[in-house]
Formats: C-alpha cells, sequence, structure tokens
C-alpha cells in the first residue's frame, strides 16, 4: 500500500513541508530562499569609485610613511655614526680577553 504524502507550505515562515499523511511525521522540510536585491548599475558604479577613491589613498598614505619611515631611518643611523665616532677611543673587548 503508498502512503500517501501531503506537500505543505507554513503560513509563518512560508517554508515547504512534506509529511506523511498517515503518521503525520515531517519527511522533508526546505527553507524559504531569501530573495536577493541586487543594487542598481548606478550603486554599484558608486560602490566602485568609493573603493577605488580608498585604495588610492591607502597606497598614498603607505608610500608617504614609508618615505617618512626612510628619513627617520637615515637619521637614526647619522646619530649612531655621530655616536660611534666618539668612541673611537675605546678598544672593543675580544672574546679572549674575558679569560
Amino acid at each position: 500500500m503508498d502512503k500517501m504524502k501531503i506537500e505543505v507550505q507554513c503560513p509563518c515562515c512560508q517554508a515547504r513541508l512534506i509529511v506523511d499523511g498517515t503518521t503525520g511525521t515531517v519527511l522533508w522540510h526546505e527553507d524559504k530562499k531569501p530573495e536577493k536585491n541586487l543594487p542598481s548599475m548606478n550603486e554599484m558604479i558608486k560602490n566602485l569609485e568609493t573603493r577605488k577613491k580608498e585604495v588610492q589613498e591607502k597606497i598614498f598614505n603607505e608610500s608617504k610613511a614609508l618615505k617618512e619611515r626612510s628619513r627617520i631611518l637615515e637619521e637614526k643611523f647619522k646619530e649612531s655614526m655621530k655616536r660611534l665616532d666618539k668612541n673611537e677611543d675605546i678598544k672593543p673587548i675580544g672574546p679572549f680577553d674575558l679569560d
């Protein structure tokens, strides 16, 4: 004997249910797929333009920071060279001198 299957749509969540007619148990439950609202072409172009501006700004800031970093490293190097010149009279300690 064939079992009777009933297909029902939930009034609350719009899910699709397949129910066994004799026992009343749910055999299959399928949620309603959400509808995707795609933005218009103008909105997508605006989003791309803003993202492009953000990327360009980020690249500009990074290159500026890199130049600044280079300048700071150069100043540190010059300062350490000055200190090295002052300590020229001091002989470095050799590993065998520690014995």
